[in-house]
């Protein structure tokens, strides 16, 4: 019996290989076009396209989906981008699929001159890169980075009832009110202010947030906040490209723009031009800036009334509520402490190097 020729010495040898080094997005390469033009041309009609989540542990190699399809498929263009995210064109005899994918996910689309061919080609395809659909308990998030798109995250659905333990009276109080508005709430601004030292639960208390409003608010996490409100053209595309409904910009940690150590720069003002000037009217953009400043040094423009509808801070359990969470334990509190100190306390962990071993404070900020 014949050894089947493997697709990879169909390969040719000049395939256009680009690594993007400008901040130019990868959709903007005319990948996709290959699919679109014939299906739109009726040479191949059956379409198909799949959107989900991939193995993380299996890296992105071109030619693992190559070995996967028929027999005499070509690999004719790929472009890998500044965040390696990958895209790649495959054609065959009677089918040409682009696959545009990320570390966790991504987009495959297919068109094929046959219905029986694009459903063989759609399993190979789902098959080879442990293909599934996104879960429906979780809440997308666009991300964004250097003026664009870069990817979507999804996040595991977290109530607020699962977590409002985790918080002081005041805060929790605080919280409850936000977490139970609606699209038809009326707000006295357009800005979310939290504050507070590291470890007191502002991460956890996001994602409930984003659970809360996922019916009627999409959740935008912006990596670069403040390289985004220092270049004009990075507002006009958080703006333009979200006016399908109401959007939740997340700004995590951006001190520079908020405190008032750092002096009022043109940043901070955009920012308040989007939320109550001239280009904020009649948007549906709400911001949430999160930052471990104390209320003192933030700058009082941006928690004005009428322009911050929500200025919540996140504190220390007081002595006795700390001594509440950590009854049952040997640890004997001695002071006020953090929620991530109490998580900490209240687990059995050894000690290493004479100190207790400490999780990430990012998971309780």
């Amino acid at each position: 019996m014949s050894k089947r020729r493997s697709n990879r010495e169909a390969k040719p040898a000049d395939v256009p290989y680009v690594i993007h080094d400008t901040n130019i997005p990868s959709h903007d390469v005319p990948h996709q076009a290959s699919v679109f033009a014939r299906a739109m041309e009726g040479t191949y009609p059956h379409t198909e396209v799949l959107k989900g989540r991939r193995d993380p542990d299996r890296p992105l190699d071109p030619l693992d989906l190559l070995d996967a399809l028929p027999k005499g498929t070509m690999l004719t263009r790929t472009t890998v981008d500044q965040w390696d995210n990958l895209i790649a064109t495959y054609e065959g005899p009677s089918f040409v699929v682009v696959a545009d994918l990320t570390e966790y996910g991504g987009t495959i689309s297919i068109a094929a001159a046959s219905w029986d061919l694009r459903v063989s080609l759609s399993k190979r395809l789902k098959k080879a890169l442990s293909f599934r659909p996104s879960p429906q308990d979780t809440v997308p998030i666009r991300v964004w980075g250097a003026g664009d798109i870069i990817y979507w995250d999804r996040k595991e659905l977290v109530s607020w009832e699962s977590v409002e333990q985790n918080y002081t009276e005041k805060t929790r109080i605080a919280l409850s009110g936000l977490m139970a508005q609606t699209e038809d709430t009326q707000r006295a601004g357009k800005i979310i202010l939290w504050h507070g030292e590291p470890g007191t639960g502002k991460s956890w208390a996001l994602r409930a947030l984003l659970t809360s409003w996922r019916s009627w608010c999409k959740a935008d996490f912006i990596l670069d906040p403040e390289a985004a409100f220092d270049n004009p053209k990075y507002v006009a595309d958080l703006l333009h490209r979200s006016d399908d409904g109401y959007h939740l910009f997340i700004c995590e940690d951006p001190d520079n723009l908020v405190s008032s150590r750092h002096g009022r720069e043109g940043r901070l003002e955009r920012i308040l031009q989007m939320s109550d000037g001239i280009l904020g009217q009649d948007s549906k953009v709400l911001f949430l800036i999160t930052t471990n400043d104390a209320p003192e040094h933030l700058d009082p423009a941006i928690s004005r009334p009428g322009r911050c509808f929500a200025n919540i801070g996140f504190t220390r359990f007081t002595l006795e509520e700390t001594k509440e969470r950590l009854e049952g334990t040997a640890i004997k509190a001695k002071g006020p402490m953090t929620l991530a100190e109490t998580f900490n306390a209240t687990r059995d962990e050894q000690q290493i190097n004479g100190k207790r071993e400490v999780e990430a404070p990012g998971q309780y900020l």
